[in-house]
């Protein structure tokens, strides 16, 4: 179909063959024009013209007994622009990247990854994650944390918006630093307004099962009953976070980038209460037992009163660990009114 990328000479460094066949490899020296259509009867294009692109900068700080033998730690690109994959393309390029390196062949440890994004609207997003790499690389994670946030920027209904830079720094330390999250509980009791405790098992990577005991408060709205003690590690916290009503309804591109900006950190443990199900509120009291069809009619905002919906979930807690957290658990908790306890 029709795209705009460029189109250069073919230096040809070898053949590849085989029984089934044989292809050409080879590099392009230069940019000599631009390719307007991609058609199966035919190519089109026009010379001497360049299409824009867009300036990748990957950064790179590895540990490794080899480091030395990368001779550079930042490298340069320029990705063409397409109308829906250059996130995409700024993804592969990352991921060879690593992969290529000597540093990488140590396989295992931890990285820190920070990515700067501007937006052809003005916009920046800048954003971090932290993965863990278990022997297999961390080429792909890294990749797939780059396409997630960049697809994601672009891929909206708010406005047209595109890639007009990147810059994506790689921190690695050899140690493995991940712990998944294997139970969680309260270790006193839970009343609206107080503090409390929560004690989380995690199972470290190659090494015991440690227990951390988080202090937490429960926010004083939060009306008795039974609840759902999530303790989750950073990508699962997000999902906790969305499907509990946390993430405000973004009415706005800039809105739309601040959900995605505030984001669970790099690291961090959160802990839950998740009610089974969301509870209308009308003149802040709940309404537990309202009949089906008229809490769909009060939800959308129906009749005179436009009663609000409670949030599902609320925070108690997040803490900020070095490595990584990852997993979730549940246990099933009883919120106590101040009188009964």
């Amino acid at each position: 179909g029709e795209n705009v990328m460029p189109g250069a000479d073919a230096r040809i460094v070898t053949m590849v063959a085989s029984d089934a066949g044989s292809w050409p490899v080879g590099q392009p020296p230069v940019a000599i024009g631009a390719l307007s259509d991609d058609r199966l009867h035919a190519l089109a294009g026009t010379m001497g013209e360049h299409p824009p692109m867009v300036p990748l900068v990957v950064k790179m700080e590895t540990e490794s007994p080899r480091h030395g033998a990368d001779a550079k730690t930042e490298l340069r690109y320029r990705v063409f622009e397409h109308e829906t994959d250059t996130p995409l393309f700024v993804a592969i390029a990352v991921a060879n990247t690593l992969a290529n390196r000597v540093a990488a062949e140590k396989s295992g440890g931890t990285v820190d990854v920070t990515i700067n994004a501007t937006l052809t609207t003005g916009d920046t997003l800048p954003y971090s994650f932290r993965a863990a790499d278990e022997g297999q690389g961390f080429d792909m994670p890294v990749a797939f944390g780059v396409l997630g946030l960049l697809n994601a920027a672009i891929d909206q209904d708010f406005v047209k918006a595109k890639l007009a830079a990147v810059d994506v720094s790689i921190k690695a330390r050899r140690t493995v630093d991940k712990a998944r999250i294997v139970s969680v509980d309260a270790t006193k009791a839970l009343v609206p307004g107080e503090k409390s405790e929560v004690r989380v098992r995690m199972q470290s990577w190659q090494g015991p099962i440690v227990e951390k005991l988080v202090p937490i408060r429960v926010p004083a709205g939060v009306p008795a009953g039974q609840y759902q003690l999530v303790a989750a590690g950073q990508s699962e916290a997000a999902r906790v976070e969305k499907d509990g009503g946390l993430v405000p309804l973004a009415t706005t591109y800039r809105t739309y980038l601040d959900s995605l900006l505030h984001a669970p950190p790099p690291g961090s443990l959160s802990i839950y209460l998740v009610a089974d199900e969301p509870t209308l509120r009308i003149e802040g009291k709940p309404l537990p037992d309202l009949p089906a069809s008229y809490a769909g009619l009060l939800s959308d905002g129906g009749g005179l009163s436009g009663g609000t919906v409670e949030a599902k979930a609320a925070r108690l807690s997040r803490v900020l660990e070095e490595g990584v957290s990852a997993g979730e658990s549940s246990a099933k908790v009883r919120v106590h009114d101040a009188e009964q306890n």
